[in-house]
């Protein structure tokens, strides 16, 4: 079994908050996964899978902010079996368990909570990689930003922004990834993708991001990246982000694979940034309703980085079929969530907190 580092002892664990991490987050489908790939090139930085940590396992009211051991091991068991195995394991393994249990007691230290295995979490696998910066990559911590700024003092936070057309076409063939090179998928992911999907939701979902964003827009450990800007102008950007987040920029970094697409297979082989993700929108894929919904719930945050809006002549026949799908599917979608009580909520305030556009 892999030996503790000695910073994970029990002398460092009370500092260990204050070691830096770095979370990179945004709306699904705006680029995150690339840019956990291209920091993952770095040999100071490792890249986790999705842990969706705080959307999922994270529960903010507890009698009682201190965990037993039992249940300290617990959690960190499943962080290990959804870093190792995959975020749609099942459970935990016994191995696992035991080496939760066995490393912390190795600590002799008792007073963990959650957000204390998360991180000891983060940098025991880091370490493991013989690498030194610990990565997560899961868009939804964007709604987490109080938390980890406020808890993690050496947190830096990259926001990745991307048209929300570009977004929602995405979103609108995510459930094909299982067939383009994501065969790990289960099928009823597939399932809850595809009913996950509707112009007015997603639509409603970037505008969330956005907001959530811009709370902590001004503040010093926090950077925004269009993706527009990674894809066009990918040595600039990189270059720039590496200053933020204090390391060396290598060329390595932009010698990624062009997987991940929702819109054509996995190529493993081809290295670099494919500049056919901008726009993509426009060559078809959305129809006239669908671009409508997104340009007249989006419009107002859209212009603040510079997308946008095109004239539109929407069909009345089709927003009305949009309109009388939204309860259905949303429902769907809602039932579908159970289980991600944090993302469900999230989903359930950004539906509630403006109005479906009324005027066709």
């Amino acid at each position: 079994m892999y030996k503790l580092p000695d910073f994970l002892t029990n002398n460092d664990l009370k500092t260990l908050r204050s070691k830096p991490l770095i979370f990179v987050v945004g709306n699904s489908r705006s680029g995150t996964t690339l840019m956990g790939r291209i920091l993952g090139k770095s040999p100071e930085i490792f890249t986790f899978g999705e842990i969706h940590f705080f959307d999922n396992l994270f529960q903010s009211r507890l009698e009682s902010p201190y965990l037993s051991t039992a249940a300290a091991s617990r959690l960190l068991a499943r962080l290990f079996a959804i870093q190792r195995d995959g975020l749609f394991s099942r459970g935990t393994t016994p191995d696992y368990l035991n080496e939760a249990l066995s490393l912390l007691k190795e600590t002799n230290y008792d007073n963990w909570t959650q957000l204390d295995i998360f991180v000891f979490f983060l940098h025991y696998e880091c370490s493991r990689a013989s690498k030194k910066l610990p990565c997560d990559h899961t868009p939804g911590n964007i709604h987490h930003l109080d938390t980890i700024l406020n808890s993690l003092p050496s947190a830096r936070v990259v926001n990745m922004i991307r048209d929300p057309r570009d977004v929602l076409f995405s979103q609108k063939r995510k459930w094909k990834r299982k067939f383009l090179g994501a065969a790990d998928i289960p099928y009823s992911e597939v399932f809850r993708s595809w009913a996950n999907y509707h112009p007015v939701t997603i639509s409603k979902l970037w505008l969330s991001a956005i907001s959530a964003y811009e709370r902590y827009q001004s503040h010093e450990r926090v950077y925004a990246i269009r993706f527009e800007d990674l894809i066009l102008n990918p040595l600039h950007t990189v270059q720039e982000l590496c200053s933020f987040l204090q390391i060396e920029y290598q060329p390595e970094m932009l010698k990624v694979p062009f997987v991940g697409s929702s819109h054509k297979a996995d190529s493993w082989e081809s290295k670099g940034l494919n500049s056919e993700a901008v726009g993509k929108w426009k060559q078809g894929g959305l129809n006239d309703a669908e671009i409508y919904f997104c340009q007249a719930i989006a419009e107002r945050k859209m212009k603040n980085y510079s997308y946008h809006t095109e004239a539109i002549d929407a069909s009345p026949t089709r927003i009305l079929a949009y309109l009388l799908m939204l309860f259905p599917k949303a429902t769907i979608s809602l039932c579908l969530n159970l289980q991600r009580k944090n993302k469900l909520i999230n989903l359930i305030k950004s539906l509630s907190r403006d109005k479906v556009p009324s005027k066709i």
